[in-house]
C-alpha cells in the first residue's frame, strides 16, 4: 500500500481533532484532548490509512511544531483551531433511536443495570448502527448492538448533549430504555462428581485381589488345587487320629 505524504496525514488529523471527531467515533475531553491510542486506531480504520503507526504521528508533530498539543499520551489540535461545538457540546433533543456497541461480556450487566460511563464522564451514543459497531469493535471484535429509546428517555428527563452531527453524550441510561438481543440461556452446570467412598484401612503392604480380573482357566486351576489341598488335609487328620488310637 502506497504511503501518503505527511502533509496529507496532517490534514486528516486536523479534520478529525478540530472539526469532526464524531464522524470517527471519538469523544474529546472538555479541553479537546483525545487519547493518542484511540486516534491512531480511528485513523487506521480509514481506507488507505491502515499503514499509519505512532512513528508517522511523531513525524507530523515534528513537521508541525506548536500545531498540536500532546500531554500524557493525549493529543489535541491547538485551541485556536478547535470548533466550539467540540469543546462545549450543547444539550439537544436526540433522535427517536440511538445506538451503542457493547462488549459481549458487559452486555448482561448493561441490560440489567443500564448504560453507565466507565472511563469517561459520558456514554457516547451513535445516531446510526454502523458507527456504534465501529466504536464497539475497538473493545470487542463482535460487539452487541443495543438500541436506545432516546426520545422516550428524553421526555422522561434524561439530558442528551450533541457532539457534532453523529454522536450524543449522556451520563446514564436506565435499562427500561434499552433493547437488545436476548441474553444467552444459562446452562445448568453438571453435578459435582461424587467422592469415592473412603477405603477401609489396609495394613501396609496388603492388597486385594479382584477375582473378576483373574482369567477363568486360572481361577478353575486355583479352585482345583484348593480342593485337592483340603482333601489331603482331611486324609492326614484321619491317619493321625488312627495312629493315636
Amino acid at each position: 500500500m502506497a504511503r501518503r505524504q505527511p502533509n496529507q496525514l496532517t490534514k486528516l488529523l486536523c479534520y478529525i481533532l478540530g472539526r469532526r471527531p464524531d464522524e470517527f467515533g471519538l469523544v474529546p475531553s472538555s479541553g479537546g484532548f483525545v487519547p493518542l491510542k484511540e486516534l491512531l486506531q480511528a485513523v487506521k480504520e480509514e481506507e488507505g490509512w491502515s499503514y499509519v503507526r505512532q512513528a508517522d504521528l511523531r513525524e507530523v508533530l515534528m513537521i508541525q511544531p506548536g500545531r498540536f498539543d500532546v500531554v500524557d499520551d493525549q493529543i489535541r489540535l491547538h485551541p485556536n483551531e478547535l470548533s466550539g461545538s467540540i469543546l462545549n457540546p450543547k444539550p439537544a433533543p436526540p433522535p427517536e433511536i440511538l445506538y451503542h456497541g457493547a462488549r459481549q461480556r458487559a452486555y448482561p450487566h448493561i441490560i440489567e443495570h443500564g448504560l453507565l460511563p466507565k472511563r469517561y464522564p459520558h456514554v457516547p451514543l451513535a445516531s446510526h448502527e454502523k458507527l456504534a459497531l465501529r466504536i464497539g469493535r475497538r473493545r470487542d471484535p463482535h460487539p452487541v448492538l443495543i438500541k436506545i429509546d432516546a426520545a422516550t428517555a428524553h421526555e422522561a428527563g434524561i439530558l442528551f448533549s450533541r457532539l457534532g452531527e453523529l454522536l450524543y453524550l449522556v451520563t446514564s441510561v436506565p435499562p427500561v430504555y434499552l433493547e437488545g438481543p436476548p441474553l444467552p440461556r444459562e446452562t445448568t452446570p453438571p453435578p459435582p462428581k461424587k467422592k469415592p467412598e473412603e477405603e477401609s484401612y489396609k495394613p501396609p503392604g496388603s492388597f486385594e485381589i479382584d477375582l473378576r480380573s483373574i482369567p477363568k482357566r486360572l481361577r478353575q486351576e486355583r479352585e482345583r488345587r484348593s480342593e485337592s489341598w483340603k482333601k489331603e488335609a482331611r486324609r492326614y487328620r484321619k491317619m493321625r487320629r488312627r495312629g493315636l488310637d
